[in-house]
């Protein structure tokens, strides 16, 4: 549950009276909807393709007493043709200022609120992304609005597209958004609307403003250079149609290559035909029937594919499985971290076991496969060149310091090391 707030002014002259006071008043008490990390970001009126941002770990204060706040806030309340403003609650990732919003690539600065369950893997393996929201953000810039269509996850977004100098939100039925409209033509935005009518209440009481319904699923772009009305646009279809029951037309996958179902197709494979699969466990729901409890398993695959099954044995949320695949379903299921007519798989409960290959270990604070350990053994630490065995590693879990040393690989510091350079865990 992250906050996003924000405005957007028809003056070239910068920030007037109640738009600071409401970004003042928003900045503190958005807080309630998240505290991990605050940022903002801010689009002269002098330039609407440029941008600034600043952001930083923790509550608002962090921000407003951060160094560089006072001349970022002076030169915005001078200039600013839109300002925007988040408050993370951290889903995934640590609570870092790199891991706070806004992110940007490219020609997109965002600020999110939602979690984003599958779609954006090739996205998140990238190097220094840690979290969904950060891939996000990666993923439109060079895919554009098609990922939000295709994703499966909750979503609020608002951007600053650098090329074409536009302001633009679009949300899906999963996270609230507020918009209005005052009767000068300034816009205010925030993520609970009775917060926002609040805000305004305390610094504009005295103006008349106007709800602006916000519809799911829609892009609404505003015109920085010339604020108006926002344009309005359905977002993208997704790439992929829907069959009828028990059969299945091809989709496109939303990682640019194509998925594992359309390599089956395009090699004229008979979808009776199962085949070995690894998947992870996203969500599972106890069924006491005929006086035997019963799991059923929502999953997903490596190839970002919604896969169940149905078992009497327990499995936790994230663990890695194995098992045959088979005809895909149709609407199965439509969970709030699904999309409506997402294809699933079933997978054969007789069929299920741990993935060895991909089987996680709990190393310290992160959890790595057995191919990543295997090279950590083979490499030893990283500063002396200690070998220790996989059991040795993880026997001593809690001494050793864990860490990425290139985008694919992990590599440790044996216990004296971290001691000698004071990584303990307890420091």
């Amino acid at each position: 549950m992250c906050g996003i707030f924000g405005t957007i002014v028809k003056s070239k002259n910068g920030l007037w009276t109640p738009e600071e006071a409401f970004i003042q008043n928003l900045l503190v008490v958005g807080a309630v909807r998240g505290d991990h990390g605050t940022g903002t970001f801010w689009v002269p009126h002098t330039d609407p393709t440029e941008v600034d941002y600043l952001k930083i770990a923790g509550n608002p204060y962090n921000l407003i007493h951060a160094k560089e706040w006072g001349d970022y806030w002076k030169e915005a309340k001078s200039k600013a043709k839109a300002f925007v403003g988040h408050h993370r609650y951290a889903t995934k990732g640590k609570h870092t200022t790199d891991n706070a919003h806004p992110f940007q690539h490219k020609h997109i600065t965002m600020v999110h609120n939602g979690t984003i369950h599958w779609g954006l893997t090739k996205y998140e393996k990238m190097p220094g992304v840690e979290v969904d929201s950060h891939a996000l953000t990666i993923a439109i810039s060079e895919e554009g609005l098609q990922v939000l269509a295709d994703m499966s996850g909750a979503f609020a977004c608002v951007w600053h597209n650098a090329e074409d100098g536009t302001l633009n939100i679009a949300k899906n039925n999963e996270r609230p958004l507020s918009l209005v409209r005052m009767e000068n033509g300034n816009y205010f935005f925030a993520s609970e609307g009775p917060m926002l009518a609040w805000a305004l209440n305390r610094v504009a009481h005295d103006k008349k403003w106007e709800k602006v319904d916000l519809v799911n699923n829609k892009h609404y772009k505003f015109n920085l250079e010339n604020l108006g009305e926002p344009e309005v646009s359905p977002l993208p279809e997704k790439k992929w149609t829907s069959a009828s029951s028990g059969s299945y037309s091809t989709y496109g996958s939303y990682q640019g290559g194509t998925t594992k179902t359309q390599e089956r197709t395009e090699k004229g494979t008979s979808f009776e035909k199962t085949e070995h699969t690894n998947f992870e466990v996203v969500r599972f729901f106890r069924v006491f029937a005929h006086g035997q409890l019963r799991f059923t398993y929502l999953c997903k695959t490596d190839y970002d594919e919604a896969c169940w099954f149905t078992s009497i044995r327990e499995f936790k949320v994230g663990e890695r499985l194995s098992g045959k695949i088979g005809l895909p379903v149709i609407n199965r299921w439509t969970e709030d971290w699904t999309t409506v007519n997402t294809p699933w798989y079933p997978i054969e409960p007789n069929s299920v076991g741990v993935s060895h290959a991909n089987r996680l270990f709990k190393m310290g604070p992160q959890y790595l496969t057995v191919h990543e350990l295997g090279g950590m053994k083979k490499r030893g630490c990283i500063d002396c060149g200690a070998k220790l065995s996989i059991s040795e590693m993880q026997k001593k879990a809690d001494d050793l310091e864990f860490f990425k040393v290139n985008s694919t690989e992990y590599g440790f510091l044996c216990e004296p090391c971290t001691k000698h350079f004071n990584l303990g865990q307890n420091n």
